[in-house]
């Protein structure tokens, strides 16, 4: 499923950023990154993003979130946005 992370283990992780409430989270990009360039936008422990896709996986494909709601989807021979 577009959208939804797989679970993902340490090992795959190369940057992993968090609040203080240990809780996903970064504003000025992505709270994860995985090793097979795959980015993950989070804040305060939801996945969300206001000015661009909260997962750009590496073959191109995106998904877009706003406080853990996708609100579109976008993959090599399909598009659709939900307003």
């Amino acid at each position: 499923m577009i959208g939804f992370y797989p679970k993902l283990f340490k090992k795959d992780i190369d940057k992993e950023y968090h609040d203080e409430n240990s809780e996903l989270h970064r504003v000025d990009g992505p709270a994860i990154e995985h090793v097979d360039r795959t980015k993950y936008w989070f804040q305060n422990g939801k996945r969300h993003r206001e000015n661009g896709p909260a997962i750009e996986y590496p073959n191109g494909d995106k998904s877009w979130w706003y406080h853990s709601k996708c609100i579109g989807v976008s993959w090599e021979c399909y598009t659709q946005k939900k307003i």
